[in-house]
């Protein structure tokens, strides 16, 4: 039944909403402008995401809330100019703002259009970690030893 739904997904014309699916379990089911074929979750009632490793999580929207003040602060102990700095505040920012602004999950994950909130979630963690790591690093500061000689030419 559930690869009838899915075939039925991918080829309908329409946004399908309260489908029910396997065990009888009812979920918000919707399309991506980008991608018709993607099925994203946004209830509490759903058993699954549909994402294998991936449970679902009533509290995601908070839990990336305070991710993103967590990647924020980190970022604020680079430099102004380095641009990983500039790239991340000004996308974390803008989807903190979508966080916080939008009460509906759903609404949220079509303005992020970044995947389901707790893909959104599992993205943010790794984000946080990379951050830490940069700061660590120093990736901003300049190389120890000068690189080789057309090291970035290609082809060679």
């Amino acid at each position: 039944m559930f690869s009838y739904f899915v075939k039925h997904l991918e080829t309908s014309k329409r946004t399908l909403t309260k489908t029910r699916i396997l065990r009888g379990f009812t979920c918000e089911r919707g399309r991506n402008s980008q991608n018709f074929g993607k099925l994203y979750f946004s209830c509490t009632s759903c058993s699954s995401t549909g994402l294998t490793g991936l449970l679902v999580d009533p509290t995601s929207a908070r839990k990336l809330e305070f991710i993103y003040k967590d990647i924020l602060k980190i970022c604020g102990a680079m430099p102004q100019t380095y641009s990983y700095r500039q790239h991340t505040v000004q996308l974390v920012k803008d989807r903190l703002n979508i966080v916080q602004s939008e009460s509906d999950m759903m609404q949220a994950e079509n303005k992020i259009n970044g995947g389901q909130m707790e893909e959104l979630v599992l993205q943010a963690e790794r984000e946080l970690s990379l951050a830490k790591n940069m700061v660590a690093w120093k990736a901003w500061e300049p190389l120890v030893e000068e690189a080789p000689k057309n090291q970035w030419k290609w082809p060679v």
